[in-house]
């Protein structure tokens, strides 16, 4: 329309009467009305989405890395100690500095009084801004990013910031041995899709968030920048170096249901076991079911705990304490079996000496004829 245009209108570039009192968004020396027009005509003209900002502005691909801050707002996580992995979902900020996109204005009436506007850049013009295109590299899947989800800013200076949700089940190494009073390290490396650390530099924060049933996130994340080396086609080459921000949560089991539920329990049916101790020897079935049920309900529980984690190659905690148990009551079990072989060789013993009395009785009397 009049006036939306570079210099096609009053006030709008060079040339212009100076009488319009709309807000003006002044760009590699023209001027716009809205940022619309000012996506459709320097966006599609003047910008060149492939090329870094510092190589763009300077014309040199050797030109000093682009720096980029990656930054998560945890909203939830699991951890999966079946498949090793754990899954976080939040908001993920990526900022950066374009001054290719920097902006002045020039107050008017449709100008805010307060502090200079925000371009929020259109959906549909997303792909002709320059991304940094960072991805998780220990993951074992990410949801897509979509751009209902997501918006793309740029403050006046230049600064762009990408918002958008995401969802990353990354791969963790779990160290089960002490469950469940276990502290797991889990998190993600952030690398450059396309950019090696020559190009980029990494660094960010991510932030902790309420605990789960089970796991509770011990303070925000840990995050260093470093760089990691991939490995070319083959064993005798390897790729350039890349620039890594790692980022670890510190995760701590709530372990309150497992000592409720599991190992409390556990060491009841262990002294239920050995009360039948004190059940009268010759009254089998009761002492069988005291000594046998406390087993079935031990493994029982044992095999719950199996169901919910991996087959690990070492016992844990949990586990050593519910097989250790076991075997206690399978050993009063063994006992009474025990304490039944005694039993008859009694009753044997007492038939033998009561056939020796009806012996004695007899010799006693034919001695006394």
């Amino acid at each position: 329309g009049p006036g939306d245009g570079p210099g096609d209108g009053p006030g709008d570039g060079p040339g212009g009467d100076g009488n319009d009192k709309r807000c003006q968004f002044n760009m590699t020396q023209r001027a716009f009305h809205s940022h619309r027009t000012l996506e459709d005509i320097l966006l599609s003209t003047e910008y060149d989405a492939s090329s870094r900002p510092e190589v763009a502005r300077e014309k040199d691909l050797k030109n000093k890395p682009t720096a980029v801050t990656w930054t998560l707002a945890t909203k939830g996580f699991s951890i999966s100690e079946k498949a090793n992995t754990v899954t976080l979902t939040g908001e993920v900020t990526e900022s950066w500095v374009d001054e290719r996109l920097a902006f002045n204005y020039t107050q008017g009436d449709t100008c805010p009084s307060d502090s200079p506007p925000v371009w929020t850049v259109s959906k549909s013009h997303y792909y002709q801004i320059w991304r940094p295109w960072l991805y998780i590299s220990n993951q074992v899947s990410t949801s897509d990013i979509s751009n209902a989800g997501s918006s793309l800013k740029v403050d006046a200076d230049g600064t762009v910031t990408w918002t958008y949700n995401t969802l990353i089940t990354a791969r963790c190494a779990l160290d089960l041995k002490r469950s469940p009073f276990d502290t797991q390290t889990c998190g993600v490396d952030v690398m450059s899709l396309s950019y090696d650390a020559f190009e980029m530099e990494i660094s960010g924060a991510a932030y902790s968030t309420q605990p789960t049933l089970e796991w509770k996130m011990l303070g925000d994340a840990k995050v260093s920048s470093n760089s990691a080396v991939k490995e070319g086609p083959d064993a005798q080459t390897t790729g350039p170096s890349y620039a890594v921000l790692e980022v670890r949560f510190e995760f701590k089991r709530r372990n309150g249901y497992q000592i409720r539920e599991i190992f409390v329990p556990a060491i009841l049916y262990l002294l239920l076991a050995y009360c039948g101790f004190w059940i009268d020897r010759n009254v089998a079935p009761a002492r069988v079911a005291i000594s046998v049920i406390p087993v079935l309900i031990t493994r029982t529980l044992l095999n719950s705990v199996y169901a919910t984690s991996q087959l690990l190659p070492y016992v844990n905690v949990l586990t050593l304490y519910l097989n250790i148990l076991s075997y206690l009551n399978i050993l009063a079990v063994c006992q009474y079996a025990l304490v039944q072989r005694c039993i008859q060789d009694e009753k044997k013993a007492l038939l033998r000496l009561k056939g020796l009395a009806k012996m004695r009785d007899v010799i006693d009397a034919l001695v006394d004829a």
